[in-house]
């Protein structure tokens, strides 16, 4: 992914597979997160942008916006294939389908990140990083089924 653009590769020779616009800005001050979850055979890609979340599958290069609200950052919950997006205002848990899961009101965060291991939550806010076990957090919405 660059600035424009939004690409999907083959990993074993790292051959371009499709290019696609990207239908907003993303991050205009550092990398944008990008996380990749799985539906069916093949692969969607989440981005956040600065009008919402953006979805692509991966194998077509289709993309839409899944969301009206800012989204600042993604991180992939790889044990329940969701994706928790940092939102204006919000916490959120999509779907790989793009369905909302769930979503808690936060402190505002400036960045997550998932533990190689799947299990923990980071939160950097200003300075002060916070953990939390991604099974509480997932757990603590009320009818939530992954």
């Amino acid at each position: 992914m660059n600035g424009k653009n939004i690409f999907g590769l083959e990993t074993g020779a790292w051959n371009t597979i499709a290019t696609a616009p990207l239908l907003d800005r993303v991050g205009s001050t550092e990398t944008p997160t990008l996380a990749v979850a799985s539906v069916e055979r093949s692969a969607v890609a989440f981005l956040p942008s600065q009008s919402g979340l953006l979805r692509y599958e991966l194998n077509t290069m289709t993309g839409r916006k899944v969301t009206a609200n800012r989204a600042y950052s993604v991180a992939l919950d790889a044990a329940r294939n969701e994706v928790l997006v940092n939102e204006r205002q919000s916490l959120s848990l999509y779907g790989a389908d793009g369905s909302l899961n769930c979503q808690w009101k936060q402190h505002p965060s400036q960045k997550l990140k998932v533990s190689g291991n799947g299990e923990w939550l980071g939160s950097l806010n200003f300075g002060k990083v916070e953990l939390w076990s991604l099974d509480s957090v997932a757990g603590s919405c009320p009818g939530h089924k992954p």
